[in-house]
């Protein structure tokens, strides 16, 4: 029967699962008119797709279109309403108990022989949870499919664990290893030259060549900045694909190096507060560019409203620069003048361990205090296109100034 409507069986089976397979459903005959645009994305594959499988150390020209990926109704709008899309839309609906609408659609193409393998992720994860996990996917082929020729393979039951998290729980126990074996190391003995600014009390560590962030006057330690220069191995996570491949769209270039690294702590019932402000008024003097850069916060723990979540406000990288604060110290007008902005409605990110979060310079975000008996604690690696100077090469030239 085609285009028919979910039934209660249906319905019970998706939510079960996760996944449904209906047989001999859409008209073979409404096919016809997509069938023949796909075949001219393939046929003009150089300037109307793109390679999925493509190795960004080959050339343009060099690619081979293992998996040939493109939209028969990006340009033209056609389709809208054909009758598999009305009933995708309607199927999709009772599926998930709630009204969808098309958003968009791609086409899939490897070839015989020379294809290759579509690896293991969740639509989800690239999304960024923007739809709430109320996204719902119908894929048609266009003839048989089997495990010869590359057909869908499931976790069965899998959405039930949700987003699965970028890191695993044997990696973050390693990386949180060496970020504590480097608080250790430096806040050992430590006796240097404590500066208050703004909320903040920093330690200008020359030998090391970074800055200590200290919880007021304890020797506990809030953050560490720049680290990687002191820590190969948390350097090495910095160049993990997890982290620099997404991080190359979100820069625009195809080798994202390091402008610096950031460990904060949030210790139980002491961890302090960030205010709300943008990246960007720090890192203006310092960078090359400061627009070009972007931020990936790996969370260590567990992050709630009780150990001190990231806040972030939606849609405040649209409008550059935010006014900053003009009472306090200099330190302090790096903040945002939150008077400025009464209808500002920061929301909170409580997100598991593993969890990563990427922003931009203009991001307006903020911090809690940790008032739980938890730890809350996140490295954050920040990203620039490569030959651009780094914050540490910023320090050292600070550093040499003041010796001279």
């Amino acid at each position: 029967m085609t285009y028919r409507p979910a039934t209660a069986a249906d319905i019970r089976f998706f939510a079960e699962h996760g996944w449904i397979v209906v047989e001999d459903v859409i008209d073979p005959d409404d096919l016809v008119e997509l069938e023949r645009r796909c075949d001219e994305i393939i046929a003009n594959k150089e300037t109307m797709a793109f390679d999925w499988a493509w190795d960004d150390t080959r050339g343009r020209d060099e690619r081979e279109f293992k998996i040939l990926q493109g939209s028969p109704s990006r340009r033209t709008g056609e389709f809208a309403d054909a009758p598999f899309r009305t009933w995708a839309v309607e199927f999709g609906s009772a599926l998930l108990g709630t009204p969808v609408e098309f958003w968009y659609d791609q086409f899939l193409a490897k070839p015989p022989q020379r294809s290759a393998a579509t690896l293991w992720h969740q639509d989800e994860g690239y999304r960024g949870r923007a739809l709430d996990e109320k996204g719902i996917t119908c894929w048609m082929p266009f003839h048989d499919v089997d495990e010869r020729n590359g057909c869908m393979h499931f976790i069965d039951r899998g959405h039930r664990d949700g987003v699965f998290d970028v890191f695993s729980t044997a990696e973050l126990a390693d990386i949180v290893r060496h970020c504590e074996e480097l608080v250790e190391r430096l806040a050992r003995d430590r006796v240097g030259h404590r500066v208050q600014a703004s909320g903040y009390v920093f330690d200008s560590d020359a030998q090391h060549e970074t800055i200590i962030k200290w919880e007021g006057d304890t020797d506990i330690v809030h953050g560490i900045e720049p680290f990687a220069h002191l820590s190969p191995p948390l350097e090495s996570w910095g160049y993990d694909p997890r982290l620099t491949q997404p991080m190359e769209d979100v820069i625009g270039h195809p080798e994202p190096t390091l402008f610096t690294e950031k460990l904060n702590l949030k210790r139980p019932r002491i961890g302090g507060q960030n205010p709300l402000h943008q990246d960007y008024p720090y890192w203006v003097d310092g960078a090359d560019d400061a627009t070009e850069i972007a931020t990936t916060m790996i969370f260590l723990d567990d992050a709630s409203l009780e150990n001190g979540c990231l806040w972030v406000i939606p849609g405040s990288h649209r409008q550059g620069m935010w006014t900053t604060r003009t009472d306090g110290d200099s330190f302090a007008h790096n903040e945002v003048d939150t008077a400025a902005y009464p209808d500002a409605r920061p929301v909170p990110l409580e997100v598991s361990a593993g969890a990563t979060v990427t922003f931009g310079a203009f991001l307006v975000h903020q911090s809690a205090p940790n008032r739980s008996e938890r730890e809350r604690r996140a490295l954050l690696y920040s990203y620039q296109p490569p030959g651009r100077r780094s914050q540490l090469e910023a320090l050292r030239a600070y550093w040499s100034r003041r010796r001279s």
